[in-house]
């Protein structure tokens, strides 16, 4: 009774408080600009340190929960990047606790100028010095509060930007003026064009990338992970946050993709993808046993389709708990059986692991939980808090808690002892929830109603309950976003160990979640717009950080049709991670479930992977050497073009040397596409691309066929000879090598290609990888050449790893050449070698009689003679 009447007035307290603190910022918000005057300046060659002091004695009357005094710093972190912080100079704030690779604060060639902060209203702005524009302004006449529930500022730059970024969320590339709401949800994949605040899904990214009318572009970030809005206006991004501080981030540019890597300098770069994890993937939510698992993969061999990796869904674990085997559906003989087949063909197993551990006293890995104390804790009770998901009532592991990473690792190698996996798919990690808050408890700590600002729906809202406690005294209400962050670090330590690559398929993410996994988009819709929007949601990751992304092909909920099945497996093929899944109320999507358009479709864009798959997984790996982007939109590649931003998800590049045409749309069989100005020739034949005046032609989009990809002019694309035949891509790494090479308008080209051995995690770091720069170009009018340069040898291939290049393929030539010399330290050799030339084509194809390595010699000339 006591407890009770307690609990009464705490709350009855807290409305009261919520009433007043809206009440606030809401005048705070429609006040004449910002309350704070600056009253100290200390400047250094590493940046501006700065006190501002509320300015309206009446606002501390009103609420003890503004912050009254504030700590303003300006860090010039790199000559492209500033940091504004802006902290309680009185009292410790929640900060993210992310591991931000170390750096070293530079004062040096900045690139951008900060205006004079003085003693007087609080002012803070930022210009890049190459164009004079605005790229962070705190303005004075703009709202700007600091409470203790409820941060509010804009960065008014005052000229028309279009705004890319914001995620998780599905929605164009290019985001619609309007509120965008950033925290982690389980919600089912609803558009969002900014007019429904509880539009929000699976992560939780505060970065966003901003464009002007001039195409030059800046970024931030707002290091964050409390529930927050983000308005995006025509001349403004304003942020409003429930609590943590104001720890921002600016880019300043000018290309889009300098800004993206930019922002990876500061965030880390992303892990290596294993060689395998690149290939094909099917999954199936509703194997109902192990024997029909087994049936589809016999069924990938019978119709003749690679296949790499087999995933289960919840449908393997007993109780749905996780770490266990379905005794009765996936006996541990049985499963064992398959495991063993799948190995000796070369392919992999990928199982789920949920975020929650189901209550039940015989379940060994909820006790062993309990023991070490890992579990989040009650708000309401003494001991864990509990919510509900597949298993039931349920507890989470607090992945802030010192014993967490041991308890997690340990039940990863259990599960290890029932059967061999390759990777970790973990998922419903928001962390989800199938009811608001805890079980036996309505939420009535913190709530819509106790706090000043609720960004969307109530935080509550199938969340564990945001008052529940996590190790070193954190509240759920700050750390919420961050649950799939930690698990997926936890879950790396796994491979961490056995020095592999991490395999991690995560849900939901937040900033720097790239250095540890890669992410899908979770429950997609069968519905042509989805297709569309698969796309720009790998845009986002790519910028995020997470570059091994993809979207469920075919879709996960509803029906799929034969037409759009295939237009998406087209697709979905050139995705980093390309799988194929869907529900348990979906019907069957395999390539071989409809028609022999899907079935032959399938075939095509699988092996077409296969075929670039020595290009997909060099681009991938310099992706993690240096940043940046690989699955891009072709305006990043081409940043003087509006056309390929306002419609961006038409055309996508796949690294800096080919541009794909995806058919989007239902019942066509072919469209007018558009091109960015410059040489492009057909990857499949050669033929070079004849743009009429508006830089467009009619592309063929028949089905069964090929999706349009075609090769800049400039660039040497590897390709591999038995992509054509192979079932896997472990069989794929004996192949030998075919190179393209696509001339510019100078009869140049040059391209890279990287050997390791595919799985390692400490490639880089040991450097354990040999790096090969082709470049072709015109010594003189009867001779060119192709050299082979070595960038950087640590890797030694195996006996029949790429064993040597067979043939070297020009587009964009209309001579044959009439002999191939051969050259090494210092020595020529004249090679013998099956030369033909398609006039009409402009394609020149040279086949090799003997066997020349492809990372081992100097190069080749080639002798025109008189013609």
């Amino acid at each position: 009774m006591v407890k009770s009447l307690v609990l009464l007035l705490f709350t009855l307290l807290s409305l009261a408080c919520a009433i007043n603190n809206k009440f606030l910022a809401d005048k705070i918000l429609s006040a004449d600009g910002n309350p704070y005057v600056v009253t100290k300046v200390t400047t250094s060659t590493y940046g501006i340190v700065a006190l501002a002091q509320l300015s309206l004695t009446s606002y501390q009357a009103a609420s003890e929960q503004v912050i009254q005094s504030l700590t303003i710093s300006i860090q010039f972190d790199t000559n492209t990047r500033v940091r504004v912080k802006i902290t309680d100079t009185d009292n410790e704030r929640w900060e993210v606790p992310i591991s931000i690779p170390s750096y070293t604060p530079s004062g040096q060639n900045l690139q951008y100028t900060i205006s004079p902060i003085v003693e007087g209203p609080l002012s803070i702005q930022i210009t890049r010095n190459l164009d004079k524009k605005v790229v962070f302004n705190l303005n004075p006449a703009q709202p700007f509060f600091y409470n203790n529930q409820d941060i509010g500022f804009s960065n008014y730059v005052g000229y028309p930007i279009s705004v890319i970024g914001l995620g998780e969320r599905v929605s164009t590339f290019v985001l619609a003026q309007g509120t965008y709401t950033l925290y982690s949800r389980d919600r089912g994949s609803p558009i969002d064009t900014g007019s429904t605040p509880d539009s929000n899904m699976y992560s939780s990214q505060p970065f966003y990338l901003a464009i002007d009318d001039d195409l030059a572009a800046h970024g931030a970030l707002l290091l964050n992970s409390n529930a927050m809005s983000a308005t995006v206006g025509e001349n403004y991004v304003e942020f409003r946050t429930t609590g943590g501080i104001i720890d921002f981030y600016v880019f300043v540019g000018p290309e889009p993709e300098a800004v993206i890597n930019q922002y990876h300098d500061l965030i880390g770069y992303p892990v290596l993808t294993p060689w395998w994890g690149l290939g094909w993937h099917q999954c199936r939510y509703g194997f109902q046993n192990i024997s029909v698992v087994e049936e589809v993969t016999n069924d990938y061999t019978y119709y003749d389709i690679p296949l790499d990796v087999m995933w289960i869904d919840i449908d393997y674990m007993n109780e749905f708990q996780d770490f266990t085997l379905n005794p009765v559906t996936y006996p541990q003989a049985n499963f064992t059986k398959w495991i063993n087949q799948l190995h000796s063909s070369n392919k992999h197993f990928v199982p789920i692991t949920d975020a929650g551990i189901g209550v039940n006293p015989s379940y060994q890995a909820y006790l062993d939980g309990l023991k070490q104390n890992v579990y989040i804790q009650s708000a309401y009770v003494s001991g864990p808090t509990q919510g509900v998901v597949w298993p039931g009532t349920s507890v989470f592991v607090d992945f802030f808690h010192p014993n967490s990473t041991n308890f997690w690792f340990n039940q990863i190698l259990k599960f290890e002892k029932l059967t061999s996996f390759s990777g970790i798919w973990i998922d419903m990690n928001e962390a989800s929830n199938f009811i608001n808050g805890e079980v036996g408890h309505s939420p009535s700590i913190i709530t819509n109603l106790t706090m000043p600002y609720t960004p969307g729906e109530d935080v509550n809202m199938r969340s564990l309950d945001v008052a529940s406690k996590h190790y070193g005294g954190l509240l759920e209400y700050d750390v919420h976003s961050l649950f799939g962050f930690t698990e997926t670090i936890a879950t790396y330590r796994y491979f961490e160990v056995y020095n592999l690559r991490p395999f991690i398929i995560t849900r939901s993410s937040f900033v720097g979640t790239g250095r540890y996994a890669g992410k899908w988009s979770g429950d997609n819709k069968s519905l042509w717009p989805f297709l569309e929007y698969s796309i720009t949601g790998i845009y986002n990751f790519g910028m995020f950080g997470i570059p091994f992304s993809g979207a469920d092909i075919c879709g996960f909920q509803l029906n799929t049709t034969e037409e759009m099945c295939a237009r998406w497996t087209q697709l979905g093929t050139l995705y980093p991670f390309s799988r194929n899944h869907n529900g348990i109320d979906s019907i069957d999507q395999y390539p071989w479930s409809f028609g022999s358009d899907l079935l032959e479709t399938s075939k095509l864009a699988i092996r077409n992977k296969y075929w670039l798959m020595l290009y997909f997984s060099t681009e991938m790996f310099k992706v993690s050497q240096n940043g940046g982007i690989f699955f891009k939109p072709a305006f990043f590649e081409y940043p003087d073009d509006a056309n390929l931003l306002n419609n961006s998800s038409e055309h996508f590049m796949l690294g800096k040397g080919l541009i794909v045409h995806p058919c989007l749309w239902e019942g066509i069989d072919g469209r007018v596409s558009y091109f960015p100005d410059d040489i492009w020739y057909n990857l499949y034949n050669g033929n070079k691309t004849i743009l009429d005046a508006q830089n467009s032609v009619y592309l063929d989009m028949t089905l069964p066929g090929d999706i349009p990809i075609h090769v800049r002019g400039g660039h040497i694309i590897p390709t591999l000879d038995t992509s054509k035949t192979v079932l896997d891509v472990e069989t794929l790494r004996k192949s030998p090598i075919t190179l393209i090479v696509a001339l510019d308008q100078n009869g140049k080209a040059q391209g890279d290609v990287v050997f390791d051995d595919g799985v390692s995690l400490d490639t880089l770091s040991r450097g354990h990888y040999t790096q090969i720069h082709y470049n072709y170009w015109n010594k003189n009018a009867t001779t060119t050449v192709l050299t082979i340069q070595t960038v950087h040898r640590g890797y030694k291939m195996i006996q029949g790893e790429f064993p040597y290049i067979s043939s070297i393929v020009i587009y964009g030539i209309n001579r044959k050449p009439q002999s191939v010399i051969f050259y090494s330290g210092g020595t020529y050799t004249p090679l013998s070698a099956s030369i033909s030339l398609d006039v009409g084509d402009s394609v020149c194809t040279i086949w090799f009689s003997s066997q020349i390595s492809p990372d081992r010699y100097d190069g080749f000339i080639f002798n025109f003679g008189s013609q």
